[in-house]
């Protein structure tokens, strides 16, 4: 089994912080503990193009300690990779992690998804720097701990999804929109105004003593209905009907509608992800009429996705055949 080597140094007593990873894999797994101390800390520019480290500690997942000039000869001979920019795909914090350093991701360019426990609180400046395709957060303490989450959010603007993890179960999923800012110069003084553009900023304030306010987030919907793509607005109402936590009747309403209104839209995304769970989780909740599945139906065959067809054909029958219709109950799966 290869092993993984740590750059580190020892920031407390019974604690280090993480300088550098190598290893073989571009999915990520920072250890909970380093030489027998608690990995507390995550160093600037640690996954970074860009390395400053001029002294440090080195050893190996399996405690193997050797010199620099060693370490290097592995480097050589290609034995291992510089986890970092380009190569990281994914990297998974353990929960001893309470910060990450000042451009710790810089130019990830394909770091896709991080996840992160909820002792995560503080987050360095720039942190994740031309991390272009980073659009998933996972948040393994699900919804009961305050988090570093908001922060995380706040240094990104793009699209991002939080998934809500318990254990293996997801407990919840949002979709927080794209925003952009941009500053106006007013007259000779140099004085500037900050504009913002898009729903995604509003929708990352919703927290409250560190948790997400779901009700707070679910009226930033009608908003964004003037200002978001259709398929943005989908998957925000898509994964609010799918884990409804904290959901009021009036908000499920807004969301149901306009799943409804653009169910061909939301059948096509599911058919392009060949989403089978909510393609029937929504049939079944009747967001989609007769017509809609039979579109549906064409979609997935010119797709080349013949099980997805021959599902929605079943469900056609199902649905609106002679059969007496079930209603459907969000909590089954």
């Amino acid at each position: 089994m290869t092993q993984d080597w740590y750059w580190y140094e020892q920031n407390g007593e019974d604690t280090v912080r993480l300088l550098r990873m190598f290893g073989t894999s571009p999915e990520v797994m920072v250890p909970a503990e380093i030489a027998g101390k608690v990995v507390t800390e995550i160093a600037d520019y640690c996954f970074s193009v860009t390395c400053k480290i001029t002294s440090c500690r080195i050893i190996s997942s399996n405690e193997e300690k050797i010199s620099l000039e060693q370490f290097q000869e592995k480097l050589q001979r290609k034995e291992l990779c510089e986890l970092c920019g380009g190569y990281i795909e994914g990297v998974t914090l353990p929960e001893s992690i309470r910060s990450i350093g000042n451009y710790c991701f810089y130019q990830c360019s394909n770091l896709r998804n991080l996840s992160v426990g909820s002792s995560l609180t503080q987050i360095g400046s720039d942190a994740f720097m031309n991390c272009q395709k980073l659009q998933t957060i996972i948040s393994r303490d699900g919804l009961q701990k305050s988090s570093g989450l908001k922060q995380i959010l706040a240094q990104r603007p793009l699209e991002m999804t939080v998934v809500f993890m318990d254990g293996k179960k997801i407990q919840a999923k949002i979709l927080y929109p794209e925003y952009s800012e941009t500053y106006d110069e007013i007259g000779p003084a140099h004085i500037f105004t900050l504009n913002i553009d898009g729903e995604g900023f509003r929708a990352r304030q919703c927290f409250q003593d560190g948790k997400v306010d779901f009700m707070q987030y679910d009226t930033v919907f009608l908003q964004a209905c003037a200002k978001e793509s259709e398929k943005t607005l989908c998957y925000m109402a898509g994964m609010r009907l799918a884990y409804p936590v904290d959901l009021l009747q009036e908000h499920r309403e807004n969301y149901e509608k306009y799943v409804r209104d653009h169910a061909v839209i939301m059948l096509r995304l599911l058919i392009e992800e060949q989403n089978t769970v909510w393609l029937q989780m929504f049939g079944e909740a009747g967001y989609f009429t007769r017509e809609d599945v039979k579109q549906g139906v064409g979609m997935a065959s010119a797709s080349g996705w013949t099980e997805g067809a021959g599902m929605l054909l079943q469900y056609q029958s199902l649905w609106f055949g002679d059969q007496k219709k079930k209603k459907y109950d969000f909590d089954a799966f």
